[in-house]
């Protein structure tokens, strides 16, 4: 939408996706720029509702891109042509709503015409694939996914560690989407499951609730999956741990070089034959616990959003 600040039409968003994270976010980022009628900026996850004002400045050091100001967030809808509706994808809007919604009402001069999107994802699978990707991308190659939940109370309590290692507790959705709901009048929630199993139909919703035209679905290039969870790298042999040994262990620096000497073909045959990936699998009695530990949040959740979600405890 077109508004008035400081005496110049600006674009802000008619839409946003607040998360929650490890729910396909970044596919569905991918899947509305690609509608003719909508303007995503290229930057991912701005977080610039939440920053402003998050004591937990952890993602200042590991996040690719952060907008700190609001003239920096207004210019990445400064290419939106006057008939695209404008939106962003940021995931961590969900579990920051505290600061997140405030700031909404704050900056956005029309939030009250602001439309909402949610996507859940089972909150059991979502802390596994929420540690899988914590453990790439934070280093924490020795720390099992038990030895992490264990560590989560003292990491919340010191309020310096990155969400990323939140498992439980930003898989807790019951009062993030409330808050969401009491603060908004269009909300919209959508399942991680229909996603995958249905991505035609809920993408379709999904256009409809925003005010795109859905038939423009059959067009999009859809299931394809942007920012899978990443397998742990283990080398297969002497040579190549000796490579690992050099290189830290670090796998985007593996997979870096070996691109740059190698080129992206000869890469993955060299990937196939030095390392073996190994699969990480939730023991079966992790599961059960985490179950018991969602269930309570679960029960409340399907009652608020009047969805069926017994599945998941």
């Amino acid at each position: 939408m077109r508004v008035i600040i400081n005496d110049r039409k600006r674009n802000v968003p008619d839409f946003l996706f607040v998360g929650t994270g490890k729910s396909g976010t970044t596919s569905i980022h991918f899947y509305l720029k690609q509608h003719p009628q909508l303007f995503l900026p290229e930057i991912k996850e701005p977080k610039f509702f939440h920053i402003v004002s998050n004591p937990n400045q952890s993602m200042q050091k590991y996040a690719k891109y952060i907008v700190q100001d609001f003239e920096s967030y207004l210019a990445l809808f400064d290419e939106a042509k006057t008939e695209q509706l404008c939106g962003e994808v940021t995931p961590s809007y969900l579990y920051f709503h505290n600061y997140a919604i405030p700031n909404i009402k704050k900056y956005h001069p029309e939030w009250e015409k602001l439309k909402i999107i949610i996507i859940l994802r089972n909150p059991v699978e979502k802390a596994f694939s929420q540690y899988v990707f914590a453990k790439n991308t934070h280093g924490l190659t020795s720390e099992t996914f038990e030895e992490g939940l264990s560590r989560e109370p003292m990491r919340l309590k010191t309020g310096d560690s990155p969400p990323d290692l939140f498992y439980v507790d930003s898989s807790m959705y019951y009062s993030s989407v409330k808050a969401y709901m009491d603060s908004f009048k269009e909300v919209k929630v959508f399942l991680y499951d229909e996603l995958k199993n249905s991505p035609e139909m809920l993408m379709a919703d999904m256009l409809s609730f925003i005010g795109a035209n859905k038939d423009f679905v059959k067009q999009m290039e859809l299931g394809k999956r942007y920012n899978p969870g990443q397998n742990t790298l283990v080398p297969r042999n002497f040579g190549s741990r000796v490579i690992s040994s050099i290189l830290n262990l670090n796998p985007s620096l593996i997979k870096k070089v070996l691109r740059d000497v190698l080129g992206q073909h000869q890469m993955s045959k060299a990937r196939e034959y030095l390392f073996k990936e190994k699969k990480e699998v939730m023991s079966e009695e992790t599961a059960i616990r985490l179950r018991d530990t969602f269930r309570e949040d679960v029960r409340r959740l399907e009652k608020l959003i009047n969805r069926d979600l017994s599945h998941w405890y």
